[in-house]
């Protein structure tokens, strides 16, 4: 059996006060053989908002370490990941993201950045 559906996938960034929302729907081209979404996929999204919010705010950057926890599956429907600082420095920040279905937190990662021409 062969089964054909389309990857493309729409993600809404935004931002409010210091936080960076990346919003996005799981559906099943994103989900791993166990039929929930795909850990890396969730990472990446994860990733995804940390760095705009520090483009947003401080400037281009790089992922230095990161580090995720899976707390719950993520099922087909919308997904929300919202960062946020939890230390701002002129060249290396420390911030985390939160993914959630609904209320539910289902994720989240800490990850330190380095800014882009930062000595």
């Amino acid at each position: 059996m062969t089964v054909t559906e389309s990857n493309r996938t729409h993600i809404e960034v935004s931002f409010k006060d210091n936080c960076c929302i990346v919003e996005f729907e799981a559906t099943r081209a994103l989900f791993n053989p166990q039929g929930t979404l795909h850990g890396g996929i969730l990472a990446t999204a994860m990733d995804v908002s940390m760095g705009h919010l520090l483009q947003h705010v401080d400037g281009a950057g790089a992922t230095l370490t990161m580090t995720v926890q899976f707390l719950a599956p993520a099922k087909a429907g919308p997904v929300r990941c919202e960062a946020s600082f939890l230390r701002r420095g002129r060249s290396i920040s420390s911030l985390k993201s939160e993914a959630f279905q609904g209320d539910a937190l289902v994720a989240h990662a800490t990850a330190t950045w380095r800014l882009r021409g930062a000595k």
